[in-house]
């Protein structure tokens, strides 16, 4: 049985509300966890942040939230995609409808593109290089 008393806190853990103050902010005393839960056979962690009082779990903000499948048969299926094989290919691999493969592609398709937003949000080119410019030359 767990010792009983203050837990540790999560200081790689931001608050994912926007109307936080400390949203996006990670290495505070903010947020707290909140107990576990099992979804699709995956265990995960709830969290509190105690600024602005808003929950949320280690799924929230990834391609894994609000997904009513097992998190193995979806990254199985996204492995396929990334492959090269093709949707119905990959629904009789995987054991799902065709449908379901197209969600869950765009899904991940739609992730990718939010890490990568986040990832250049502020980012400033230093130089430019001009290796696919095509142009013609005039002889005089």
């Amino acid at each position: 049985m767990g010792e009983r008393g203050p837990k540790g806190q999560f200081s790689d853990v931001s608050c994912s509300n926007p109307d936080c103050k400390k949203y996006g902010v990670t290495g505070g005393d903010n947020i707290v966890g909140n107990g576990t839960y099992e979804a699709c056979g995956q265990i995960s962690q709830r969290y509190y942040c105690k600024v602005c009082g808003h929950y949320f779990n280690s799924r929230t903000d990834t391609a894994y939230e609000g997904l009513r499948s097992n998190a193995d048969k979806f990254d199985l299926a996204i492995k396929c995609i990334n492959e090269g094989m093709g949707v119905r290919a990959t629904a009789r691999t995987v054991g799902c409808s065709i449908s379901t493969v197209q969600r869950w592609r765009a899904r991940a398709s739609a992730q990718a593109d939010a890490v990568t937003r986040s990832m250049e949000h502020g980012l400033r080119p230093t130089c430019v290089q001009f290796d696919e410019m095509s142009g013609t030359l005039k002889k005089n």
